[in-house]
């Protein structure tokens, strides 16, 4: 969190502006996906994402300097947390200093609570399958090499005791 938005809390925001809560889920994704675009024209090599503030006052250009760097925070983190979404896929190739994670096996990503659908079978004996759901989104990891995903059973195992 930004120095400059300490005493700002989400819950403000939603409480200012009520329908924030609706566009920002909306949004989000829309806001990256331009930044994106402008950093892979601008300077690709770059290894941050840049403009997503100025975006942000395009969009919602009622918000004051620390609103605005309060949701570049929210929509930054975000972005950060979900790297991995198949959303990013036609940018990292062109940001791949942004984008230094590589990802394991194939990734299906629901922010909804329905059924993403059958388990697959994994693609060899060598492989795993792995399936996370919540009450907000579901995560579907298949052909994740066995020793990974005994060492991703392992560290949840133990944060969970």
């Amino acid at each position: 969190m930004s120095s400059k938005t300490a005493g700002l809390k989400v819950k403000d925001l939603h409480e200012k502006y009520p329908h924030f809560e609706t566009e920002f889920l909306k949004m989000w994704r829309n806001i990256i996906k331009e930044a994106l675009a402008g950093q892979a024209a601008r300077t690709p090599e770059s290894r941050s994402l840049r403009g997503i503030k100025n975006i942000i006052k395009r969009h919602w250009p009622y918000f004051t300097e620390v609103e605005a760097i309060k949701v570049t925070d929210m929509i930054s983190s975000r972005f950060n947390n979900h790297k991995l979404l198949p959303d990013w896929d036609g940018y990292r190739n062109k940001l791949p200093n942004i984008f230094p994670e590589s990802t394991i096996g194939q990734l299906v990503f629901s922010e909804n609570n329905t059924i993403i659908g059958t388990i697959p079978e994994p693609s060899s004996d060598d492989v795993c399958v792995i399936i996370i759901q919540g009450s907000k989104m579901n995560a579907q990891f298949t052909d994740v090499p066995q020793d990974t995903a005994y060492s991703i059973l392992s560290e949840l195992s133990k944060s969970l005791a």
